[in-house]
C-alpha cells in the first residue's frame, strides 16, 4: 500500500512537470512572436515617418481630361515601386456630372490604353538610382480621367506611399491648350 501513494505521487510529479514545461512554452513563444510584430509594427511606422511627398498644388494644369501635377519626395525615404502610390481625386463639378465627384486613380505604365489611371512622365533629376523616386526628386504626372472637370472648379488631392505616408490638398482647376 505505500509503494501505491509513492508511484501515484511520482506520475503525479512528472504529469506537473510536463504540463509546466508545455505551458511556459507557449507563453515563451506568444512572447516571441508578440515582440517580432511590435518590431515590425516599429520598423514600418520608422519609414512611414520618414516619407514625405509634397505635391506643388498650384501647378495643377488640366487639359481636358488630361491633368498634370508635380510630386516632390521630400523626406528621407526612396520610393521604389511607384505602382504603390495611389491618388484619390474629388472635383466640385465635372462636365458629366453635376455633383460632387470622387476617382482613385491607380498607377499603370500605358496611360494611353486606360481611361483611368496615373504615370510618371519624368523622375528629374534622375541620376542616381534611374527609376527610382530618391529624396530631393520631383515626378512630372499625368493623369487620365473618365470626366473632364470643369474649368474654375474646386479640385481635392491626396497622394498615399506604399509605406502610407500621405499628402493632401486643394487645387483650381485651370484649363490650359494641350502641349505640342
Amino acid at each position: 500500500m505505500g509503494f501505491d501513494s509513492i508511484i501515484a505521487a511520482g506520475i503525479s510529479l512528472i504529469l506537473l512537470i510536463v504540463v509546466s514545461y508545455v505551458l511556459f512554452s507557449g507563453f515563451f513563444a506568444s512572447v516571441d512572436s508578440m515582440t517580432a510584430a511590435m518590431k515590425d509594427a516599429l520598423s514600418s511606422k520608422g519609414d512611414q515617418i520618414k516619407t514625405n511627398i509634397s505635391v506643388d498644388y498650384d501647378y495643377v494644369r488640366t487639359y481636358g481630361h488630361n491633368i498634370t501635377l508635380d510630386m516632390y519626395n521630400t523626406g528621407n525615404t526612396k520610393i521604389i515601386e511607384l505602382s504603390g502610390v495611389d491618388m484619390i481625386m474629388t472635383f466640385s463639378q465635372t462636365l458629366n456630372n453635376s455633383t460632387e465627384t470622387s476617382y482613385w486613380i491607380p498607377y499603370v505604365e500605358d496611360i494611353n490604353a486606360t481611361g483611368l489611371g496615373w504615370t510618371a512622365e519624368e523622375i528629374t533629376p534622375d541620376m542616381i538610382n534611374p527609376g527610382i523616386w530618391d529624396p530631393g526628386e520631383k515626378i512630372r504626372c499625368r493623369v487620365v480621367l473618365p470626366d473632364r472637370p470643369l474649368t474654375g472648379t474646386l479640385g481635392w488631392l491626396v497622394t498615399t506611399a506604399p509605406n502610407g505616408a500621405s499628402s493632401s490638398g486643394y487645387f483650381h482647376v485651370i484649363q490650359e491648350a494641350p502641349l505640342a
